[in-house]
Formats: structure tokens, C-alpha cells, sequence
């Protein structure tokens, strides 16, 4: 059915094709009142192609089937201190990989949700071919925290005898938390028109990432070109990473001559990729304080990101691989 009517619209040089054409509606009477049907069904015309699907009185309905899944695999590891001698510390470091095939609680309740996969990028013939980096996979995870007595006052190494100094500098702790990880896979999509499963082709031999000296922030104005020699202009205060190129859809030259998207092929890139992530964290968060008082000094330090920025933007026109958070607004948290 697919490759006649994909025929049919390279003939029509690309103006429709025959399985989207209306025609009379065979499961409504000749003449007289239309059943009311839900849907296109409930018309008097329909497209071809209900015609021709195994069951196409079941327009509305659907399918459940409990065949996704999720794993999880992970090194931990643990160094930690008690408290002794005016020092503790607990560090922890997690490498770990999280793979699913799932949508997430709201998707699977009937709720609009971007968190898992959709259905139009669902591969239906091969399920195994849906296995992706989970959206909240983190490959590394590194925890610190620690409290700190400085030695100084009462009862430590210096500064111990009752005084002005031994008041001023005595009883102050220094605590802290450290926390630095990676970011989470992005979700790619763009260049599928025409696709029959949602998704587009992974360019080979084309590196996801930009060359290093493109990379940057840029002002809107500034047009730069791409290793395949095609022209972009990165939108304003927008952090460019990954090459637009490295996806890319199907055309059709028509027997007029023109280029137009290709109908039902089948995409082969994946929905994510290890690689492509959002930015991760790297927070330090400090206090000092003096006891036996409440008063507090915290000194909260929020060092840049060490990953890729995190803002839903886009870096490029149409036609192109579309990474769903490819740059930051330099003002935005």
C-alpha cells in the first residue's frame, strides 16, 4: 500500500497521493442520514487509506500492551569520616547507566507529557530497536559533605587561653556540600517529515558535536559554517554544541525537477543519545559559623556548569536535527 502510494505522489510530483484522496464513505449509507460515527468516519467522504487498514471501523480506539521495560546498573562507592578531631566527611561517587522503553505516569493516564517516549517516534516492528538512554540517566554522580571545627579557642591547638583573640577566632565550624554530575540525555527530533516512524537518519560519518572552535556563545548575528559547508546563524545569547547536521531527513527529486520530503521511510537515529546531554551540576554550598551562637555567615558559591548548557531552545532553521535543549540564555538560572 505504502510503496503504490508513495509512487502515485512522486507522479503528482509531490501534490498528494492516492492513499490520502477522498472517496465515498463504504460503511455510510448511499443517501438518507449518516450514522453518527466518531471521527471521519461519521462523513460522508474519508481519505483512502482507512480503506485500507485491517480494522478501520476502529478509528478512536486502541491497543495496551505491557511490553516496555527500564534497567539500571551502577558502581557506588563511599569514604566517609566520623566526626573526630573537629573533622567529618561523607563523599560518595556514583557510575551508572540507565537504560528504558517506557512513557512516563501522566503518559500512560492519558495526560500530554514529554517525558517519555511519544507515540509517533515508536518503533513498532522491531521493539528492541526503542532501547535508549533513560531521560533520567546520570553517568556520574559526586556527592561531598563535610564539617570542619577551626582550631582556634577553647580546648584546641591554637589560640586556646581565654582572651580577645581566643573570642574572636574561637568556635567557628566551616561545613560544607559539594555536588557535581553529568546532565541527562536530550531528546533529538526535527528533519522527519514524511517519516513513518517519527524519527530521522543518523548522518554517518558526521561527529554529533560541532568542531571546538565553533563552540560558543553567540549574538544572534554571527553566521558560522559547518563542516558539511552548509551556513547557520546561532539565535542570541545561544550556546552552540552539537552539529544540526548530524540528523537528516529523505527528499525526493520529482520528475519536474524540484526536491520535496520524502513519504513513509523509516528513520534510523535514536530518540537520545549517551553523548548529547543537557548541562549537568557542579554546586558548592558553604557555611561558617560560631557556636555557641546562632548567628551565621553562608557563603553559597554556584560555579558554571560543567557540561552543556540547559535551555529549551533552538540553534538552527528549519531543515535540520533539532537537539530540544541545545543552548542557554545567559540570563536565565
Amino acid at each position: 500500500m505504502t510503496a503504490a502510494c508513495r509512487d502515485d505522489y512522486i507522479r503528482r510530483n509531490g501534490l498528494g497521493n492516492s492513499c490520502n484522496d477522498p472517496i465515498a464513505n463504504p460503511f455510510q449509507p448511499a443517501d438518507g442520514l449518516l450514522i453518527p460515527f466518531g471521527g471521519q468516519l461519521g462523513n460522508a467522504t474519508i481519505p483512502r487509506n482507512i480503506t485500507l487498514q485491517q480494522y478501520p471501523l476502529i478509528q478512536d480506539g486502541g491497543l495496551s500492551a505491557t511490553v516496555g521495560y527500564s534497567d539500571y546498573h551502577a558502581l557506588q562507592l563511599n569514604v566517609g569520616r566520623s566526626f573526630h578531631d573537629g573533622l567529618q566527611f561523607n563523599a560518595n561517587y556514583v557510575w551508572s547507566k540507565s537504560l528504558d522503553f517506557n512513557q512516563s505516569e501522566a503518559q500512560t493516564n492519558g495526560f500530554a507529557d514529554n517525558f517519555g517516549y511519544q507515540g509517533g517516534q515508536l518503533d513498532l516492528r522491531d521493539l528492541d530497536n526503542n532501547r535508549r538512554p533513560a531521560p533520567t540517566d546520570v553517568s556520574h554522580r559526586f556527592v561531598l559533605s563535610f564539617l570542619y571545627e577551626l582550631p582556634f579557642g577553647r580546648d584546641k591547638p591554637f589560640a586556646a587561653n581565654p582572651g580577645l583573640v581566643s573570642a574572636i577566632v574561637g568556635g567557628w565550624r566551616l561545613a560544607g556540600a559539594y555536588v557535581l554530575q553529568s546532565g541527562t540525555p536530550l531528546a533529538i527530533s526535527g528533519v522527519n517529515s514524511g517519516s513513518a516512524n517519527g524519527r530521522s537518519i543518523r548522518a554517518e560519518g558526521v561527529p554529533l558535536e560541532v568542531p571546538t572552535e565553533l563552540q560558543g556563545w553567540y549574538d544572534g548575528d554571527t553566521t558560522v559554517t559547518l563542516p558539511s559547508g552548509r551556513q547557520i546563524t546561532p539565535c542570541a545569547n545561544c550556546f552552540l554544541k552539537y552539529n544540526p547536521d548530524a540528523c537528516q531527513g529523505n527528499v525526493l527529486q520529482l520528475p519536474d525537477g524540484t526536491f520535496v520530503s520524502d513519504i513513509f521511510w523509516f528513520g534510523d537515529a535514536a530518540t537520545s543519545y549517551t553523548d548529547v546531554r543537557s548541562n549537568g551540576i557542579n554546586n558548592l554550598n558553604l557555611s561558617l559559623e560560631v557556636l555557641p551562637n546562632t548567628s551565621t555567615i553562608s557563603i553559597r558559591a554556584l560555579y558554571p556548569t560543567l557540561l552543556v548548557p540547559q535551555r529549551r531552545d533552538r540553534i538552527h532553521p528549519g531543515g535540520a536535527a533539532s537537539w530540544q535543549v541545545a543552548c542557554e540564555r545567559r540570563n536565565c538560572c
